[in-house]
């Protein structure tokens, strides 16, 4: 049952596949005694999310990312905040979607489940699994005996595959509901005809402008009456969907000081004899440097730019002094040169002992097995494919016969990769690995290339402990001179420091502007017990950086406040234009009565312009750019007929409208398209819509 095997190693990533989750929930207790008096992670239409289910989809996001990436992969704080993000999708939508399918009455029926194992429409999760490598063809016949068989199963195999067919329903189910939401759109035909007439039609329009650039910022006084005004016309884009705050902070980078830099290469100096001498190379680069050593060797065009010429131009055993290289120093040892193949092919059969033995097999069987397997195969090679599926512990091979494939040099372990290179072509052996031994055969090689050992050692330059010891007491200092926020912009200015500003950080935001991993310092500043204008008595320690914080201000949830308004720059824009274009409109005037646009051009002193080919879904007036209210003016005009003044985005304008070519336009592609793209936001949509009617309370911020 290798099958099972290849399904239960993988079972993470089919989750990553369709973006839904296997519900498997295992308590762990990963806030300790805190966890008792913390409230629930988050309530989904009432039903409760404990810490312990979402801390499991993050651990089994985590897997998946480093399958994807490499055991060794560095998952950086922002990493994790994606992966945190990811698992709170998965599981709020998965219990949105079960609560709207239950309220539904939908069900995925016994004949359907049956059509997605054995039918036409074979699961995509399915077809990965049991899908013949070779042919790509779906494997019906083992997936009926493996169901068939579901009972004489262990209770291990049994749980994989019952969480297989739990995803494949869910999914199923949220595939039927999506459809069923896309079905319900429909686009009328007398719709689809005036839309692609809006898309083909192209009017021309000639225009002149008194522009809001002709009047200098300088030169506006915005009232408290203009903001009130603005406020009161646009209220519908002041409106927070959650609450905020406004922090300030100031920051001290730790840098590393000249004398850092001498200590650093002094020491590169020291490290670098030990170099020349060392004769356990591994241990010493795992000592040393912040790199841990490579073992494989490699091609010119593999080694790390900046050493390829002098490692490929030098004998074994040189050594290379230190060097200046970006943030680090670095050092090498050229420690053998071969000429190796590139790329290996071969087969095995693995027989494991001990642990990692399911049968209890002891070490001295494993081994007389494996030798009377080479002795079989060193006189029928043919016999691999066949004995591997019958005695093989590796759980491919009941889908590869052992066969390997062809693999990069270095990819084995080592002692396996190394019994490849030095046998020949056809070559049987036995080689013992930590995972057992292995009846192998050298199939094939490319052709040798020269490849060389080496080790670097890097050393990167960094403050050393009494320069980030300086640093920290000048920030301690800092904090000491503020008592509140009134101390906190004069203390700045007294000692040179800029104060950065952050607008409107959310609860959960891990980022402020200047700062990649601000997150103890939004906590907090959401902390309750911190009023507006009190200094974190504490100093924020980041990578490299110590910061001193202050909280400015609260924004609670709904439509922001007037004075909030003012305190926006780019609102304070907005608002000057439109007090330039009341300016403009009272200057308009002097073309009242004018009959043609010449004549409004002359009146006003400009010089009247073209726009071609305006299109009424377009963005573009002319050479005027974003325009809405022009384009939709050309639309409306007869031809020959001059407009009003018009306020645009630039300036005050008057339109003479000059025609309409109409075009055919083709209503049924359009149709199609505008179905297709609600059928492809369709599971945004539902998932708003969703949310939106069963209530999501989050309290990830409590947690993290």
């Amino acid at each position: 049952m290798a099958v099972i095997g290849k399904i239960r190693k993988h079972s993470g990533l089919i989750v990553a596949a369709i973006g839904i989750a296997i519900i498997g929930f295992v308590v762990q207790d990963g806030l300790g005694n805190r966890q008792n008096r913390a409230p629930f992670l988050a309530e989904v239409g009432g039903e409760k999310v404990t810490y312990a289910t979402f801390d499991q989809q993050v651990n089994q996001i985590t897997e998946q990312y480093r399958n994807a990436q490499g055991a060794d992969v560095n998952i950086t704080p922002e990493d994790l905040t994606q992966i945190r993000n990811m698992a709170w999708e998965r599981i709020v939508t998965n219990i949105l979607m079960r609560k709207a399918c239950d309220r539904m009455g939908l069900q995925v029926t016994p004949a359907e489940m049956n059509d997605l194992y054995y039918g036409e429409h074979i699961s995509p999760i399915l077809y990965q699994y049991f899908g013949n490598p070779a042919t790509g063809a779906y494997d019906r016949q083992q997936v009926m005996m493996l169901i068939s068989n579901f009972d004489q199963l262990s209770a291990e195999d049994r749980q994989v595959l019952s969480e297989v067919e739990r995803v494949v329903k869910e999914e199923r189910l949220k595939e039927k509901y999506y459809f069923m939401v896309a079905q319900g759109f429909y686009v009328p035909t007398a719709f689809a005809a005036e839309l692609a007439h809006l898309q083909a039609d192209r009017a021309t329009a000639g225009f002149a402008c008194l522009s809001y650039g002709d009047i200098p910022d300088n030169e506006v006084e915005v009232t408290d009456a203009d903001y009130r005004r603005f406020y009161e016309d646009n209220k519908h884009i002041l409106k927070q969907e959650k609450a905020s705050v406004d922090i300030d902070y100031v920051s001290w980078d730790v840098m590393p000081t000249a004398a850092d830099i001498a200590d650093i290469e002094r020491n590169a100096e020291e490290v670098f004899a030990e170099l020349q001498t060392e004769e356990n190379i591994p241990d010493f680069v795992m000592t040393v440097s912040s790199d841990r050593f490579d073992s494989i060797y490699k091609t010119r065009q593999e080694v790390e730019r900046g050493w390829d010429s002098l490692l490929f131009n030098a004998k074994a055993g040189t050594c290379f002094a230190p060097r200046r290289m970006l943030n680090s120093y670095q050092m090498a040892k050229l420690m053998d040169v071969q000429m190796r193949p590139d790329s290996l092919h071969a087969a095995h059969i693995l027989i494991a002992f001990g642990q990692n033995a399911q049968n209890g097999r002891d070490k001295e069987t494993a081994r007389a097995l494996a030798d009377s397997l080479r002795q079989v195969l060193q006189a029928a090679p043919a016999r691999l494919s066949e004995l591997a599926m019958a005695f093989s512990d590796d759980r491919s091979a009941s889908q590869n016969g052992g066969d390997l494939g062809w693999q990069k040099d270095g990819t084995f372990v080592s002692p396996f990769n190394q019994a490849l290179i030095d046998g020949r072509v056809g070559d049987v052996k036995v080689v013992e690995t930590l995972f057992g031994f292995h009846v192998l055969r050298i199939i094939d090689k490319t052709a040798p290339v020269k490849k060389v050992l080496a080790c670097v050692i890097t050393m990167p330059v960094e403050p050393s402990v009494e320069t980030a010891k300086d640093v920290y007491a000048q920030a301690s200092r800092f904090l000491s001179q503020c008592r509140n926020g009134a101390d906190f912009d004069s203390v700045a200015r007294q000692n040179g420091m800029r104060v950065r500003a952050a607008t409107y950080v959310d609860e959960l935001a891990d980022q402020m502007p200047g700062l990649s991993n601000a997150r103890e310092v939004v906590r907090w500043a959401y902390n309750k017990d911190n009023k507006p204008g009190d200094v974190a008595q504490e100093v924020f320690e980041m990578e490299n950086r110590y910061v001193i914080a202050m909280l400015k201000k609260r924004h609670q949830e709904g439509y922001m406040s007037l004075d909030d308004m003012k305190s926006m720059p780019q609102l304070e824009y907005r608002i000057k234009r439109d007090v330039k274009a009341n300016r403009l409109m009272d200057k308009a005037k002097t073309a009242e009565g004018k009959t043609t646009l010449a004549q409004v051009a002359e009146a006003w002193g400009v010089t009247a312009d073209r726009a071609e080919n305006i299109t009424f879904n377009g963005y573009s007036f002319g050479s005027r750019g974003y325009e809405p209210a022009l384009i939709g003016t050309a639309f409306g005009l007869k031809e020959g007929q001059l407009s009003k003044p018009v306020k645009g985005n630039s300036g005050v304008y008057v339109l003479a409208a000059e025609g309409v070519n109409v075009g055919e336009g083709n209503p049924d592609m359009l149709r199609m398209q505008l179905m297709q793209s609600f059928q492809q936001r369709t599971f945004n949509l539902v998932r708003a819509a969703l949310g939106e009617s069963y209530g999501i309370e989050d309290n990830r911020a409590m947690y993290f």
